[in-house]
C-alpha cells in the first residue's frame, strides 16, 4: 500500500509540476522542457525531479538554470495543488535517457535507410552492368558527340554566350540586360533543337530571396554607384527554366526492380561570370574567354545533352519517361541566387538535382561551404594600412585553426581555404584571389635597400607558409607562376612605391593562386614593426586615402562545420586583428574598429551518400562513357548552388559534375576543352536515359 500511495503522490506532483512549467513559467531559457519523472523518497522528505531538453547542449544548460532558479515558486505550486500534509522538497536532474531513446530510434532508421540505399546501389549497378541502354543506343550517342559537327555547334553557341558580358561590371542595370540576351540565345537554340517539344519560360529573381542569406544584391564595381540602383537591378533579372516533357510507351521497361525508381532530373547552372569580362578567342579545341569553364560552358554541355536526346529520338525512336528540367540561372558570381529563386517557387518536382561546375568531370557529391565576409575598418590616422595588415593576418590564422579541425572523408582539408579577395582599391571580384597590391612607404630615415630587406622577410614569411610560386611552374604556361613577389622604387623624395604581386585564379583552389592580398599583409606587418621599434616611416594603401577602408573576402569550411560558427569566429578573429594593432603601436582601446557584415556569399557545406540513386547512376554512366574518365565519388573544391539544393531538399539526392578545371576557372586565361564538353553532354544524355527511363 506504502508503494502505490508513493506512485499516486508521484504522478500527481509531476501532473502539477509539467503544468506550472509548461503553462506559468514565462522564463525563455526553459525552451521545450519535459517533465519525465517524479521519484518521492519513502520519508515524503524529498521528490527529485528529471527533465528532458529538446535542444543543444546551451539550450540544455539554460534549462537547469532557469528550473533552479524557479524552484521556490514551482514548490509553491506543488503544495497549494496536493492535498499533502508536508510537501516533499523537490530538486530538478536532467534525463538523458529520453535523448538517448531519440539517438538510438535516429540510429537504427539511418542502418535501416542505409541499407535500402545500399540495395537500391547495388540495383542499378548491375542493371547498368546487365546493358539496360541497347549498345546502338550508346554507339549513337557517343558517334554523335564525337563528330565534328557537334563540336562546331558546342563551339559557336559557346562563344555565342562568352560574348556577352555577364558581370557586374560598373552598372547592376547593364548586367540584367545582358543576362537576359544570354538566356535568350540558350532559350533560342532550346527551342530549334525540340521545335515545339520544349516548354521554356523566363522568370523573374523572386522576392522572396532578398533577406536569404545564401542571396546578395548584385555586385557593383562602381563605388559610386547610387542607393537602389541595385536593388532595381535585382528585380530585372531573370533565369530560364526548361522543361523536355516525357513521351509515355507502353514498351517502355525502365527496370524489373521494384526498388529501382525512374527519377525525374534538374540538370543546374548559373551563367553570370567573375569580372574582368574576357571576350571569346578559339585555338582548335580550346575555347577562351569569361565564363568557358564557369559556367558557360556548363550550359552548353546541357544544351548539348538536349541535342543529342533528340538525336536519339530522331535517328532510334528512343522516348524518355520521365520529364527532364534544366535551369539557367544568375546570381552565383555577381549576387543574388537563381538557384535559389527557382528553387522557392519549386515549379518542377524532381528526384535528383545536377549542378554543373568544373569538376574535371570527376562525379562529386559533397562541397565545402563558405561565409563571405565585409569587413569595414576604421583606423586612426595613418594607421588604414596597418589595420587591414592585422586583420588579414588575424584571419588567415583562424583560417588555419579551422583547416585543422577539419577532417572528412570526402571533402579535402584544402577547401577550409581562407581568401581576401577586395582590398580597398585593389581587388576585381568575389570569389578571385587578387594579383596586385600596392604599398607607399613614407620615411626620412629609411633607404630603398631598407624598403626591399623590409619587403624580402614579409615575403619570406608568407612563402614559408604558403609556398613560393616564383619556384613553381603555371600548369597552362610552363612558365613560374609568377615572375616576382614584389617590385619596390623610388616615387619621390623619401617616398617608395611597392607592388607587391600574385597569381589570380578561384579563390576554392588556393594551392594555385598566390593571393597578393595575403602577401601585402605579412610585407606590411614587417614596416609596421620597425614603426613600433621606433623607426619614422609611414605606411599606406596606394591610391587610398583617410581612415577607413573596406576588407572583403571568405572563409571556406566542410560539413564537420555549420555556417554560424564560421561566421562567429570570422568575427572574433577581425577583432582580434584590431586588438593586435592597438597593443603593438600603444593605442587606445576603441581607437581602431572593425565592422563585419555577413550578407553575401553564405554557402553551407553538404554530403550525400555515395550509394544514392543519383550518383551511382552518375558514376556508372562515366565508367560506360570511358575508362579515361574519374568515377569515384569525390568532393568539389568549391562552394556552389548544390547546397542551395541540400538546404532546402535534404531527402534529394545531388551531385556536381562538368568539364574544365576550378583552377582554370576565374584567371583572365580561362579555357575549356570542347571534346570535355561534347563528353559531358554524353554523359548527361546517357544519364538521363538510365535515371528516368526510356522507350520507343
Amino acid at each position: 500500500m506504502a508503494r502505490i500511495r508513493l506512485r499516486r503522490v508521484a504522478e500527481q506532483m509531476k501532473q502539477v509540476i509539467a503544468r506550472v512549467v509548461t503553462q506559468e513559467l514565462k522564463d525563455p531559457r526553459c525552451g521545450f522542457i519535459t517533465i519525465t519523472r517524479v521519484e518521492v523518497a519513502p520519508d515524503l522528505k524529498t521528490a527529485p525531479v528529471d527533465f528532458s531538453v529538446l535542444g543543444s547542449g546551451s539550450q540544455k544548460r539554460n534549462a537547469r538554470t532557469a528550473l533552479k532558479s524557479a524552484r521556490g515558486y514551482i514548490q509553491n505550486r506543488v503544495a497549494q495543488q496536493t492535498v499533502l500534509r508536508h510537501t516533499p522538497v523537490i530538486s530538478f536532474k536532467l534525463d538523458e535517457s529520453a535523448e538517448r531513446d531519440v539517438q538510438l530510434v535516429q540510429k537504427i532508421n539511418q542502418i535501416v535507410e542505409s541499407d535500402r540505399r545500399a540495395h537500391t546501389a547495388r540495383a542499378i549497378r548491375s542493371k547498368v552492368a546487365a546493358g539496360s541502354i541497347p549498345p546502338e543506343v550508346i554507339h549513337e550517342i557517343s558517334e554523335a558527340a564525337a563528330s565534328k559537327e557537334f563540336a562546331e555547334s558546342l563551339a559557336g553557341l559557346l562563344m555565342q554566350l562568352i560574348r556577352e558580358n555577364t558581370t557586374t561590371g560598373p552598372h547592376p542595370a547593364g548586367a540584367a540586360g545582358s543576362e537576359r540576351a544570354c538566356l535568350q540565345i540558350i532559350e533560342a537554340e532550346l527551342k530549334r533543337t525540340w521545335a515545339g517539344e520544349i516548354e521554356t519560360e523566363l522568370l523573374p529573381m523572386g522576392r522572396e530571396i532578398q533577406n536569404d542569406m545564401a542571396s546578395a544584391q548584385p555586385n557593383s564595381q562602381d563605388p559610386d554607384e547610387a542607393p537602389g540602383s541595385s536593388e532595381q537591378a535585382h528585380a530585372q533579372r531573370v533565369n530560364l527554366l526548361a522543361v523536355l516533357r516525357s513521351v509515355k510507351s507502353e514498351d517502355a521497361q525502365p527496370s524489373n526492380d521494384e526498388e529501382i525508381k525512374p527519377l525525374r532530373l534538374v540538370f543546374n547552372t548559373h551563367i553570370d561570370t567573375a569580372p574582368p569580362h574576357v571576350p571569346p578567342s578559339r585555338r582548335g579545341d580550346i575555347i577562351r574567354g569569361r565564363g568557358a569553364c564557369d559556367a558557360k560552358g556548363q550550359a552548353a554541355m546541357i544544351v548539348g545533352a538536349f541535342q543529342l536526346l533528340k538525336h536519339i529520338r530522331d535517328q532510334l525512336g528512343v522516348r524518355l519517361l520521365r520529364d527532364i528540367c534544366a535551369q539557367f540561372v544568375v546570381g552565383a558570381e555577381t549576387g543574388g541566387s537563381g538557384s535559389l529563386s527557382l528553387a522557392l517557387r519549386d515549379p518542377f518536382a524532381f528526384d535528383g538535382v545536377v549542378v554543373c561546375e568544373p569538376t574535371g568531370l570527376r562525379v562529386c557529391i559533397a562541397s565545402p561551404g563558405t561565409v563571405g565576409y565585409k569587413a569595414e575598418l576604421t583606423a586612426p590616422p595613418g594607421r588604414a594600412a596597418e589595420l587591414a595588415a592585422d586583420v588579414v593576418l588575424a584571419l588567415e590564422e583562424e583560417g588555419r585553426s579551422i583547416r585543422v579541425e577539419s577532417d572528412h572523408p570526402l571533402v579535402p582539408r584544402s577547401a577550409a581555404y581562407t581568401n581576401h579577395d577586395i582590398l580597398g582599391p585593389f581587388g576585381t571580384a568575389p570569389a578571385t584571389a587578387p594579383r596586385l597590391v600596392e604599398v607607399e612607404i613614407s620615411s626620412a630615415e629609411l633607404g630603398l635597400a631598407d624598403i626591399r630587406h623590409a619587403a624580402e622577410r614579409g615575403v619570406g614569411k608568407y612563402c614559408a607558409l604558403y609556398g613560393d610560386k616564383a619556384r613553381e611552374s603555371d600548369p597552362d604556361t610552363g612558365r613560374p607562376a609568377i615572375a616576382e613577389h614584389f617590385t619596390v622604387e623610388r616615387s619621390a623624395e623619401n617616398s617608395f612605391l611597392l607592388r607587391i604581386r600574385g597569381k589570380a585564379g578561384h579563390a576554392a583552389a588556393p594551392a594555385l593562386c598566390d593571393s597578393a592580398v595575403t602577401k601585402a599583409a605579412y610585407v606590411v606587418r614587417e614596416f609596421s614593426e620597425l614603426r613600433a621599434s621606433g623607426k619614422s616611416l609611414d605606411v599606406a594603401l596606394a591610391g587610398h586615402c583617410g581612415d577607413e577602408i573596406i576588407l572583403e573576402g571568405a572563409q571556406g569550411f566542410l560539413p564537420t562545420h555549420k555556417l554560424g560558427q564560421i561566421s562567429e569566429r570570422v568575427d572574433s578573429a577581425a577583432e582580434r586583428g584590431v586588438h593586435t594593432l592597438c597593443a603593438r603601436a600603444a593605442l587606445e582601446e576603441g581607437s581602431a574598429a572593425v565592422k563585419m557584415s555577413f550578407d553575401s556569399r553564405q554557402r553551407a557545406a553538404f554530403a550525400r551518400d555515395p550509394d544514392s540513386a543519383l550518383a551511382v547512376y552518375m558514376t556508372e554512366t562515366c565508367k560506360r562513357a570511358g575508362p579515361d574518365l574519374p568515377t569515384p565519388a569525390a568532393s568539389y573544391e568549391a562552394p556552389s548552388d548544390a547546397s542551395v539544393f541540400a538546404e532546402l531538399f535534404p531527402e534529394r539526392d545531388i551531385v556536381v559534375f562538368g568539364p574544365g578545371r576550378l583552377e582554370s576557372a576565374h584567371p583572365p586565361g580561362e579555357t575549356n576543352s570542347l571534346k570535355d564538353i561534347a563528353r559531358g553532354a554524353s554523359i548527361l544524355a546517357l544519364l538521363a536515359l538510365e535515371s528516368a527511363g526510356f522507350g520507343s
